[in-house]
C-alpha cells in the first residue's frame, strides 16, 4: 500500500481527517518507506493505537511502533518471497537459452559443474571441456 493509502485508511477505521498540514509532514514520512513495510505499519497501528484516545496516529505513534512493524514486515517479506518460489517454474525461457547455448558447445547439461564449465568456456573463448 502507498503512503496516501494508509492515510486514508486510518481515517476510514478511526472515522476521523487529517489536518491538510499533518498529512503534508505524515507523507513526507511514509514515502520513505516500502509498500509492505506500510500493510506491516497499518496493522500494527490498529492493533495498538486504540481509539479510545480519539486521534488520529501520527509520526509520534508510528515512530513508537516501528519495531513492531519491522517484524511484521519481515513475516510479510518471507511469506511473498515463498508464495513467489511457488510459482515459479522449473525451467524458464533464459535457462532454455543457456541450455542452447551449452549444447552448442557440446557441454553435457546432465552432469554436475555444466554451468561453470559454459562459464569458463566463455571465458576462455576456447572449446569446451566436457570431461
Amino acid at each position: 500500500m502507498k503512503a496516501e493509502e494508509l492515510l486514508k485508511e486510518f481515517e476510514r477505521y478511526y472515522d476521523m481527517t487529517y489536518g491538510k498540514g499533518a498529512q503534508e509532514y505524515i507523507f513526507k514520512y511514509l514515502r520513505r518507506f516500502d509498500e509492505l513495510y506500510l500493510d506491516a505499519l497499518l496493522d500494527t497501528t490498529i492493533l495498538r493505537h486504540s481509539s479510545q484516545y480519539k486521534k488520529l496516529p501520527d509520526i509520534a505513534v508510528f515512530e513508537e511502533f516501528q519495531e513492531e512493524a519491522t517484524a511484521g514486515y519481515r513475516l510479510l517479506k518471507n511469506r511473498r518471497t515463498a508464495e513467489d518460489l511457488r510459482g515459479v517454474k522449473q525451467i524458464s525461457e533464459d535457462d532454455i537459452d543457456i541450455r542452447a547455448m551449452a549444447d552448442e558447445r557440446g557441454i553435457d547439461t546432465h552432469k554436475d559443474g555444466w554451468l561453470a564449465r559454459l562459464f569458463l568456456d566463455g571465458l576462455s573463448k576456447g572449446g569446451a571441456d566436457n570431461s
